[in-house]
C-alpha cells in the first residue's frame, strides 16, 4: 500500500542513497511528487503488473553518478523535480537559454516492468486517449548492455505558464537506444 495512491509511496521517489523514510525536501517537490504518483496509478491500474522506479527524484551527485556510468542525464531533466541545478560550463546553449541554474524540471521516473513494451504501449494509449495528460514520454534503451526503461515525466502545464513551457520546448514523444546520448523525436512505432 502507498502513502500517496493505492500503489504508490513517497519512498519509491527518494534519491538513490536516501533512506526508505525519505520525504520531499519542500511543499513543491511534495506537490510534484504527488501529482506524478497520481498519473503513474493511473498507468499501473491499466497495466496491470508492478511498475518500479530505478530513477525518480534526482540530486546533483546522482547526476555524477550516471555521468561517471557512461549515461548522458541531462542538467535539464524533469528528475530534479522543481530543484534548481547549475548548468555545467560546457553547456552553453542550455547557459544562454536559461541562465546558470535551470529550474522548470517538474518530475519525472524512470520506469521498468516485467513487460516494458507493454507499459510503453499502455503509457502512449492512456496519453492519446486523454485518460492521463502527460509530459514526456521516452522509450529508453541502452543496447550494448541490454537495459530499458520508459520515462515519464509530469505534465510542466501544472506548474508553468505556455511562455515557459514554449522555453523550455520538451518533445513530448522520444526514443533512444544508446542510454540518452542521442534521441529521435516521435513514438516507437516498432514496439507496437
Amino acid at each position: 500500500m502507498g502513502d500517496i495512491t493505492k500503489n504508490f509511496s513517497f519512498y519509491e521517489y527518494r534519491p538513490k542513497g536516501a533512506n526508505k523514510s525519505w520525504l520531499p525536501t519542500s511543499k513543491y517537490m511534495k506537490y510534484l511528487i504527488t501529482k506524478h504518483a497520481e498519473m503513474m496509478q493511473i498507468i499501473r491500474d491499466k497495466h496491470r503488473k508492478g511498475i518500479t522506479f530505478n530513477s525518480a527524484v534526482r540530486n546533483l551527485s546522482d547526476y555524477k553518478r550516471l555521468l561517471n556510468a557512461g549515461y548522458f542525464p541531462s542538467p535539464t531533466s524533469d528528475h530534479f523535480f522543481g530543484q534548481a541545478i547549475k548548468i555545467p560550463e560546457k553547456e552553453k546553449f542550455k547557459i544562454s537559454k536559461f541562465g546558470r541554474f535551470y529550474s522548470f524540471s517538474v518530475g519525472a521516473v524512470d520506469a521498468v516492468s516485467n513487460d516494458i513494451k507493454q507499459l510503453y504501449r499502455d503509457i502512449v494509449s492512456l496519453n492519446k486517449s486523454g485518460d492521463i495528460d502527460s509530459g514526456q514520454i521516452i522509450y529508453e534503451s541502452h543496447q550494448d548492455k541490454g537495459w530499458e526503461w520508459i520515462h515519464i515525466s509530469t505534465n510542466r502545464h501544472l506548474s508553468f505558464s505556455d511562455g515557459i513551457c514554449n522555453l523550455v520546448g520538451k518533445h513530448k514523444y522520444l526514443h533512444t537506444y544508446n542510454g540518452g546520448k542521442s534521441y529521435e523525436v516521435g513514438i516507437d512505432y516498432g514496439i507496437f
